[in-house]
């Protein structure tokens, strides 16, 4: 009787399992080829300006003056990256043109620079830079983040505890509503400095580390460092008691 019952459960139930393993199979590789192809789609339709492509973002400091009261942002933002081609003397990066920039700086010289139509920040070099050859440049900028569907707000100020609050939250394409970036998926930026300016009954909050707390005045400086490679639409910060 007990051999019966086992032949029966042979019987019926293994063939289950190989036909399902079959289908499963077949549904896995399916599933894996329109998710290739959707992120392919993904990637390229708005991985920012493409003359964006010719430089590899290696450190950024980010130094970022909030109150939470004010839905306002001013920030000096440091790049350093390397040239990727040859006759590098312009270098784009992607910014709203909502967003004010004041002023570029290059090993102390005042660059000129130009805000073109579709979000892109243009400035022209001194000089053509070499090529795999670490550089740096500053750029000065403020203003009211315009709310778009670039992200999920990207910029947004409400309120905590009845307390103030700003924070943003980039995802996908909204880094560039607040903070001039580089806009590309494909080029994360290897490690990043957060320096974030608030009145000092306010904490601000950002990636990684806190390092120290500096106060000045009436306002506390948070530094936090980032480590790992970071793509735009990830680095954020909150502002809040």
């Amino acid at each position: 009787m007990k051999n019966t019952a086992l032949l029966l459960v042979i019987f019926f139930f293994f063939p289950s399992i190989f036909f399902s393993q079959t289908f499963s199979n077949q549904d896995f590789n399916d599933l894996i080829l329109n998710e290739s192809k959707g992120f392919s789609k993904f990637k390229n339709s708005n991985k920012g300006t493409p003359q964006a492509s010719n430089y590899d973002l290696k450190f950024a400091r980010l130094e970022w003056e909030v109150n939470p009261e004010i839905y306002f942002i001013k920030g000096k933002i440091t790049f350093h990256f390397i040239p990727l081609v040859a006759n590098f003397n312009d270098i784009y990066f992607d910014c709203s043109n909502a967003l004010t920039i004041d002023s570029v700086v290059y090993n102390s010289n005042i660059l000129s620079f130009n805000q073109l139509s579709g979000n892109v920040l243009q400035i022209a070099l001194p000089a053509t830079l070499p090529v795999n050859t670490l550089d740096s440049i500053t750029i000065f900028y403020q203003g009211a983040p315009v709310v778009s569907p670039n992200g999920f707000g990207s910029f947004e100020q409400g309120s905590h505890n009845n307390d103030s609050i700003i924070w943003t939250l980039s995802e996908p394409y909204g880094a560039l509503d607040w903070w001039p970036c580089k806009q590309d998926l494909t080029d994360k930026i290897d490690s990043i400095s957060v320096l974030i300016t608030t009145p000092s009954q306010y904490r601000a909050a950002s990636h990684g580390l806190l390092l120290a707390e500096t106060v000045v005045g009436s306002n506390t400086t948070y530094h936090w460092k980032h480590n790992y490679p970071i793509a735009a639409y990830l680095v954020s910060l909150t502002v809040t008691n």
